[in-house]
This record gives structure tokens, sequence and C-alpha cells, in this order.
């Protein structure tokens, strides 16, 4: 994920919730109850980044880990280690030698924003997304996808749009465009916690 104001942001953006088995349709109240029913998540990620012309396409893999109330974590293991994290109020990050460096969320407002929206959703806080971006739901079969565009009004400058696709009541996709063209897109696969908590989280 393109890491505002930290050179690194937590990607916290979407765990898998996972189901005993995909419902036929979920209806969007289903979605939102199958992640408040969970107090902690965790998913491997796979990322790729592209990042201006210069660049060319970014690829990262590592953790996604979630513990209730609001506290996210990005813990990158290849291509380097590195560990970032947020909560309502402030995002950090950890670098190999165990520098610390830490922001406050009202400072950096799309990282703010973004926050907002992966913890509201992982919470399954319908009303405090909804603040945030314009939402748009669709299913078939068991299959959905879920479209979020941010608000005027919130200060996102940069942000243009979150795409997340899932199966049932498991995430497996995340899209992250912004506007200057730059994307991030993510594969993601439900782990144990354990895994987590072998990161230190």
């Amino acid at each position: 994920m393109k890491r505002i104001g930290l050179t690194c942001l937590p990607g916290l953006v979407l765990l898998a919730a996972a189901s005993p088995s995909p419902a036929a349709n979920p209806t969007w109240r289903a979605i939102l109850l199958a992640f408040a029913q969970k107090p902690r998540l965790a998913a491997a990620y796979h990322e790729t980044e592209h990042v201006g012309l210069l660049y060319g396409k970014i690829r990262a893999s590592g953790l996604w880990c979630y513990r209730r109330p609001d506290h996210l974590a990005d813990i990158m293991l290849s291509p380097v280690r590195k560990r970032y994290g947020m909560n309502r109020k402030e995002a950090w990050s950890i670098n190999a030698k165990g520098q610390r460096r830490t922001i406050a969320l009202s400072l950096v407002p799309d990282l703010q924003i973004l926050a907002q929206a992966l913890q509201s959703l992982l919470s399954g806080h319908d009303r405090m997304l909804k603040r945030a971006f314009h939402l748009v739901y669709q299913a078939h079969a068991s299959l959905w996808t879920l479209h979020l565009t941010p608000r005027h009004h919130n200060g996102s400058r940069s942000l243009r749009a979150l795409r997340l696709r899932g199966t049932g009541s498991v995430l497996r996709r995340l899209a992250i465009q912004y506007r200057n063209g730059d994307w991030s897109h993510y594969r993601l696969t439900p782990v144990s916690w354990l895994a987590c908590r072998k990161e230190g989280f």
C-alpha cells in the first residue's frame, strides 16, 4: 500500500473474517456482522504497487494483523523487514533496528481517513464507514465487491477509491487507487493469529 506520511502505511486495510461456509448472495449486513464477531484477525498478503513512472512495480509480502478495538499492523517480511501500525490517534513505523517513528493521524488527513475506514469495517460499524466514504456494495452468488469513494469533506487529498472483493465473509482482494495514477493491489489469505503473535503483535 502506498505509505502516506510514514514512508510506509499500515495496510491495514483488510483482513479476512472467516466463516464456516460462504453464503449465497451475502448481504452487506451479513458481511459487517462477520467482521464484528471477530475480536482479532490475521492475513498473509502479497502486494503489487505502482508508484510513478520511474519506479515501475514494487512487490512486497507480509502479515496484516487487527486487534480490537482499533489496533492495526502491517508487518512487512519481504523485501525488507519493517513494521507499521496505527490506532485511532496515531500511526508509527519501526525499522529493522527497532527505531520507532510516530505521527499523529490528525496531521495526515489521507492516512486518518483510511484508518477510519478500515477500523470501521473491521469492527462492523456501518455508520462510521459511511461518514468517510460513499459506499457501493454488490454481490453475485457468494462473490461480493465493495467500492469506497472518499467524501469531499473529509480532507482526503490523494485517495481516489478503494475496491474490496471477497467470497462469502472472507476478504480476498484489496485495490487502492490514488488521484495521481498510483495504485496498490493486495492478495489476502487468512492465517492463524499465532502468526501475528510470533511477530510480537
